[in-house]
């Protein structure tokens, strides 16, 4: 995975940026004072003290694997003044999908909450940013205030594990953790380039619910798993044919459980919106629909299926048709873009009976399978048939009407 890291994270009372040497002579002061304080934990201590050339290079070093996006060392800094006040950074020695985020601070610093601050910051940034799907802290079993952090932090223990010779608590956050306390309260920090210019973090904001004349599109609930298993079980020879995730199915009610509990936390976190297509009158579930975040262009793609005994209504078109609104209108996408298997003829037929422009076929796709792709913008609402198409009522998981942006 190629990792995206902002050179600088700025906090209420931090600036936590890429190292540059200039810096060296702050760091190499704050090391050299704080040895015995990092000795007891920290496995780079036992090098110190190092001279002046050293840590230049250790720097440079640095640099170089920031750049080259293999490990991600940066410094913390006391935004009032500028101080160098400790180190943290991200390690991606924890697994393909997951960073590792380190920490250190100054002795005289310790006690303020700046740590706190810093991996509270840190973990939104891997989840939100990065692209990390789980972040890890290890933490010496002795060291009281680093477990602390964790802790404090809204971290899951999640039991012990080795690295050399040295045993470590392993201590866990995903998206879930974003949405509780204290990571929910805490605003995001401002992201900046190496030069101070302000980088937009990838976010989404799509309403729980939008109702059509028939439909009622909505994210999944915990109690919706039986019946998706139900439907995509008594679907998946209709499905596999054109979905590469239909070769996984049938899942366990534990991973079933553990999918809509991601969907659901990714909803809520707005990065990524898998939702539910069900019957207006009767509740039934009939498909699934969603938009997902395009990797290099300011728009989102709406992917779609629908139980096999349910084609053939124009209930697609409709979920499309609403959705399509949502995304442009709503949610600001600049695009919206629909892909499907070059053979999927009724896949086709949605997009182009909706106005949306064949740009013919492309591999720019997760399976990296040759697809059509079909593109519709702001302009394509003002054209039939998306001009008289019925505007959705928008709603959040409560039910309570969301309006639309004026």
């Amino acid at each position: 995975m190629t990792w995206r890291v902002p050179p600088r994270i700025e906090t209420a009372r931090l600036v936590i940026r890429r190292l540059e040497p200039g810096d060296v002579p702050a760091m190499h002061e704050a090391i050299l004072a704080n040895v015995a304080h990092l000795l007891p934990f920290i496995p780079w201590a036992p090098s110190e003290p190092q001279t002046l050339e050293q840590r230049e290079a250790k720097v440079a070093q640095f640099t170089a694997a920031f750049d080259a996006g293999e490990d991600f060392a940066l410094g913390m800094f006391d935004r009032a003044t500028g101080a160098y006040v400790g180190g943290t950074g991200f390690h991606t020695r924890v697994g393909p999908d997951a960073l590792e985020i380190g920490y250190w601070i100054r002795a005289d610093r310790q006690g303020d909450g700046l740590v706190t601050e810093a991996v509270l910051a840190l973990t939104a940034v891997a989840l939100l940013y990065a692209g990390a799907t789980r972040v890890e802290l290890w933490c010496a079993p002795a060291n009281v205030r680093s477990n602390a952090v964790a802790a404090r932090s809204g971290f899951t223990a999640a039991g012990s594990s080795t690295r050399g010779d040295e045993d470590f608590h392993v201590w866990v956050a995903d998206l879930a953790t974003l949405a509780r306390e204290p990571a929910a309260s805490s605003p995001l920090p401002r992201l900046a380039d190496a030069a101070g210019t302000t980088l937009a973090w990838p976010l989404w904001s799509v309403p729980a619910r939008v109702e059509t004349e028939r439909l009622v599109i909505r994210r999944f609930r915990h109690d919706d798993a039986d019946e998706v298993s139900n439907v995509i079980a008594a679907n998946r020879e209709h499905l596999v044919r054109f979905l590469a995730w239909a070769e996984d199915e049938p899942k366990t009610p534990e991973e079933r459980a553990a999918k809509i509990a991601l969907n659901i936390a990714n909803h809520e976190a707005g990065v990524e919106f898998l939702m539910g297509m069900f019957d207006r009158d009767g509740g039934a579930y009939l498909g699934s629909i969603g938009l997902h975040p395009l990797d290099s262009r300011p728009g989102l793609e709406i992917g779609y299926w629908i139980a096999e005994s349910h084609q053939g209504h124009g209930l697609v078109t409709e979920a499309v048709a609403a959705l399509t609104r949502v995304a442009l209108a709503y949610a600001g996408a600049e695009t919206v873009e629909i892909f499907h298997r070059p053979g999927n003829a009724r896949s086709a037929a949605v997009p182009r009976r909706l106005g949306f422009r064949d740009l013919g076929l492309t591999r720019d796709t997760d399976d990296g399978q040759e697809a059509a792709r079909w593109v519709a913008d702001a302009a394509t609402l003002e054209e039939a048939p998306l001009s008289s198409a019925p505007i959705p009522r928008l709603a959040d998981a409560a039910g309570d009407e969301v309006t639309w942006p004026a």
